[in-house]
């Protein structure tokens, strides 16, 4: 439907309805957008744990991975943590960034390669979380500096 079509639409119902539909019709817009909105950080997620899984036990060493979780990271960080999930967001984020620098290269004497692939694992995923985790605890600094 294109917008003509829906600004004639809304205009039909104010005429009938009054502001109350106009009012509603809005709020309806506004849960959409932010539902797609939502939904673009859940895939953004999704898609990094996936690449990181994956470029860890394939071993990629192409820099246009990383940069590609980066810039996933940094949508996940916009987009997916609202104000009140933002301590656990913070807290889980320093899990994984301080698992990401553990060696798990003992696990390769009981199996060999394991080891190895969850390294690699951990590090892509502390790759994409720490943007993340910057814009959310920014986000949270300007909250509590703004609050009076």
């Amino acid at each position: 439907m294109c917008r003509a079509a829906t600004l004639k639409k809304v205009c039909l119902e104010v005429r009938k309805r009054g502001h109350r539909a106009l009012r509603r019709f809005v709020l309806y817009r506004g849960v959409l957008q932010e539902m797609k909105m939502e939904k673009v950080g859940e895939l953004a997620f999704l898609a990094c744990v996936v690449i990181a899984v994956l470029a860890g036990l394939v071993a990629a060493t192409s820099p246009w991975v990383l940069v590609l979780l980066v810039v996933l990271g940094i949508v996940v960080g916009f987009l997916n943590v609202s104000e009140k999930e933002t301590t656990p967001f913070l807290v889980a984020s320093a899990a994984l960034i301080i698992a990401g620098t553990a060696s798990f290269g003992p696990i390769d004497s009981v199996v060999p390669g394991l080891g190895a692939a969850l390294d690699s694992i951990l590090n892509y995923i502390a790759v994409f979380v720490a943007p993340a985790a910057v814009l959310v605890a920014l986000k949270a600094v300007y909250v509590l500096a703004s609050k009076k």
